[in-house]
């Protein structure tokens, strides 16, 4: 189990940052996904 006090502390604009790019990286992936699966292997 992990505790609070370790690791590095970090802001929330640190974490928003890198919380929108990996949410931006899944929406792509996914839209490749339909896309390709729907739509042109249909």
């Amino acid at each position: 189990m992990c505790r609070l006090d370790q690791g590095q502390p970090i802001s929330f604009w640190q974490f928003t940052k890198y919380g929108l790019i990996v949410t931006g990286t899944t929406v792509a992936i996914s839209l490749l996904y339909v896309w390709l699966r729907y739509f042109v292997l249909a």
